[in-house]
């Protein structure tokens, strides 16, 4: 994740917007967000699952179109 993280955020000076939050039935939480930077710009979406105890058990993320 931190690897992941310092590449495709810090590396290309991304600014991320959140544009909408919601939870599915299962207690998934999935993300629609405005991805800016030295890459260009993107629409990404994120879906999380959660352990019992509130940390994340996966992250799925896609990119619009």
């Amino acid at each position: 994740m931190r690897k992941y993280l310092t590449t495709f955020f810090v590396g290309y000076e991304t600014c991320t917007t959140l544009m909408s939050a919601a939870t599915d039935a299962s207690g998934a939480v999935h993300v629609r967000t405005d991805f800016t930077g030295t890459f260009g710009h993107e629409i990404g979406i994120l879906r999380f699952t959660f352990d019992d105890a509130g940390l994340i058990l996966q992250l799925h993320a896609n990119l619009e179109g």
